[in-house]
């Protein structure tokens, strides 16, 4: 299991609007196609803050491969942006 994160743009005090857990199986087929972005051992702020980016919802798709996993692109544990993945597209994924 690996565990994908939907995360606002710029900083916030919790950029995470959903956590959840998916069979990385599932990861590999929704992120075919997309390049990873490696962002490091910690979770950084993505993008630019707006003015109504606080009420806004999620804008990145980010894997949280901090455990053990065997997904392609994923060469040491941390956090991957999915590079133009959008977080409604991901969303139909986990349904």
């Amino acid at each position: 299991m690996i565990r994908v994160l939907f995360v606002k743009s710029g900083k916030h005090e919790d950029p995470i609007t959903k956590a959840t857990e998916m069979e990385e199986t599932r990861v590999a087929k929704a992120i075919e196609g997309h390049k990873l972005k490696f962002l490091g051992s910690t979770l950084p702020p993505i993008g630019e803050s707006t003015r109504m980016s606080q009420f806004s919802g999620p804008n990145h798709v980010v894997l949280d491969a901090r455990a053990s996993t065997g997904l392609r692109g994923v060469d040491e544990h941390g956090f991957y942006l999915v590079v133009g993945l959008a977080p409604s597209a991901g969303a139909l994924l986990i349904g």
